[in-house]
């Protein structure tokens, strides 16, 4: 390879690494994103085993938000900035692997697919491990077949330290893992060569099988705790396979396609390599061990599936899959090319995936969470709705919207707003309403006033503004304490069985520590102490990590029913640690129908 391949592919890797950085600037933050950073990294409690079980925990991606957090606060930039450097480790050892083609033409086909594959190269601007993950693992599959050849320190380390870098990224590639140190611990055993074993066997062991071992254990625990919630029990190919396929391709109902071509390349490319080489050549050992990568994964995948019951990867969570099937694909067809000129012009495919990318390619959504996004217009919209009113509004969505999405959509657009009431979703007992008109009518008496980029997501608005009337207008103080309950309002059911009620609450917080786990509450106690409605909505998440600073909020109590005898707002802080609430007033609102 030299100079004009260099400065060529440099062009290449720049230009999608600039529409990388173009999406993790413009794209809304989504769900995922967000409900993470609120989880993990606003709380710093993000160390396995020692945190809440969640399988959404990415820890070398929330180990790495902490510092970017630490200097950039609650931004875009600090959320996503790591999946993005990612793509430059990404892009680096993609060049590296270009040695293992001796076809230019295959080469480029294979750098061109692999640097602009459709639904991949979207993970690099979201603030998820996967990016990450992939980063890592193409750095530990370019070592693992020097490696091969060296059987040396210098490989064996940066191969061991990156696959263990990657699983703990995307806990996914736990299988993968397990093929690479099971062939690396191979090779140094069989290896017959006068070289003492301890000091390789003492690499492994410290770098690939304790991390790897505390891996599983990871894996096992989260399984214990339903953790695991995501992925599928439909089979390696019609649910793994499919799934992956059919965000990549669009070939949602001709999966097996996708695995039968990989598979009947590799097979020729590896027929052919045995007449061609004699083993020893790099194109040859990539191959074999790529392919035996893909091939582990997929039997260990399903073995695991059908003794232990486990789901598998789908979608995102089986991304790692595609660097080495791409690879698999263009090595099988370089192998051919050796024996047969026509196997270079079928490398050809492999431009279908920056082509597809290129139709695909947008700045203003991520195409997997199209729902689950809340475009920027939206805020302003709200924004500019809200201080035309005496009261604050309420805005319906649905639950995953309701929580982090919207909470960091405002503290990012600089605007305070009311939580979202995703209460009996679409309820029309609302002044706005964010609404997927693809999978939900809207409620009667609405009009659409925004419209989402990504054709999902509309705003729409009561075409009758809502009409409520004042019941109770109390201001109060309650000082500085570590109490773990503090009520503000508890007041008899009676006078308002009936009514929809709204509980309107205004306070300056004051706290020398910011409030990680501190909820406000609102609650309906019925006969008995069951509860009709128990609203809870963290203080943290509304305010951002504040130690002072106004908060607001307006929670909806669908209609009380006769059987309601106790109505109560009041303050959860389950840290013990001290705040206090000064100008602090209660409005009690009644929706009038």
């Amino acid at each position: 390879m030299g100079r004009t391949d260099r400065l060529v592919f440099l062009v290449l890797a720049c230009s999608a690494w600039g529409y990388v950085i173009a999406r993790a600037f413009l794209v809304p933050v989504v769900h995922d994103e967000a409900n993470v950073f609120y989880m993990f990294t606003l709380t710093g409690d993000f160390i396995p085993f020692v945190t809440k079980w969640d399988a959404a925990n990415h820890f070398v991606f929330d180990a790495l938000a902490q510092v970017s957090y630490f200097f950039f606060g609650q931004s875009l930039v600090a959320l996503r900035m790591w999946s993005v450097l990612s793509f430059v480790l990404y892009a680096w050892y993609l060049w590296r692997c270009g040695v293992w083609f001796r076809s230019t033409f295959i080469r480029w086909c294979a750098w061109a697919g692999l640097l602009c594959v459709p639904f991949m190269i979207e993970f690099f601007s979201l603030a998820r491990g996967y990016g990450l993950g992939l980063g890592f693992l193409t750095m530990a599959l370019y070592h693992l077949v020097a490696f091969a050849k060296t059987r040396g320190i210098g490989d064996l380390v940066p191969t061991l330290s990156a696959m263990a870098l990657a699983c703990w990224s995307t806990l996914s590639m736990l299988m993968v893992w397990s093929g690479v140190l099971a062939f690396v611990t191979g090779s140094i055993l069989l290896d017959r060569s006068a070289e003492p074993k301890a000091r390789p066997i003492g690499i492994i062991a410290l770098l690939g099988a304790l991390p790897w071992a505390l891996a599983v254990l990871f894996a096992f625990e989260l399984k214990d705790h339903d953790a695991l919630y995501a992925g599928t029990d439909r089979g390696y190919i019609s649910g793994t396979i499919a799934s992956l396929s059919g965000e990549v391709c669009g070939w949602w109902d001709a999966p097996g396609l996708v695995v039968i071509g990989v598979v009947v390349l590799a097979a020729a490319g590896l027929t052919a390599g045995r007449h061609l080489t004699n083993g020893q050549r790099p194109q040859q050992q990539a191959l074999v061990l790529l392919f035996g990568v893909l091939v582990f994964d997929a039997l260990l995948q399903s073995l695991t599936q059908a003794i232990l019951g486990s789901h598998l990867p789908t979608d995102r969570a089986a991304l790692f899959l595609l660097p080495p099937s791409i690879l698999v694909s263009a090595l099988s067809l370089d192998a051919i090319s050796m024996r047969f000129s026509w196997g270079q012009s079928l490398a050809a495919f492999l431009l279908l995936l920056p082509f597809r990318e290129i139709q695909r390619a947008n700045v203003d959504h991520a195409t997997f969470w199209r729902d689950q996004m809340i475009p920027s217009e939206f805020y302003h919209i709200i924004a500019e709705r809200q201080q035309a009113s005496d009261r604050l509004l309420l805005v319906g969505a649905q639950p995953f919207q309701a929580k982090s999405t919207w909470t960091f959509g405002m503290h990012q657009h600089g605007v305070q707003l009311n939580e979202l009431d995703p209460l009996d979703f679409p309820q029309p007992n609302c002044d706005l309403m964010m609404i997927d008109t693809t999978t939900h009518s809207p409620p009667p008496g609405f009009r659409v006033i925004a419209r989402g980029a990504s054709g999902v997501i509309n705003l729409i608005e009561r075409e009758t503004p809502l009409r409520t009337r004042l019941l109770i207008d109390s201001a109060m103080s309650i000082p500085m304490s570590t109490d773990e309950f503090r009520m503000v309002w508890n007041a008899d059911a009676a006078p308002y069985q009936g009514k929809d009620l709204v509980l309107e609450f205004r306070a300056w917080i004051n706290a020398p520590r910011h409030l990680t786990k501190a909820m406000i509450f609102a609650l309906v106690e019925e006969d008995g102490g069951t509860r009709s409605c128990d609203r809870q909505i963290s203080i943290d998440d509304q305010r951002g990590a504040m130690e002072e600073g106004p908060f607001a909020i307006a929670l909806h109590l669908p209609r009380l029913g006769n059987q309601a005898r106790r109505v109560q707002l009041g303050l959860y802080a389950p840290e013990w640690r001290p705040f206090a609430l000064d100008s602090a007033r209660i409005r009690v609102r009644e929706i009038i129908l």
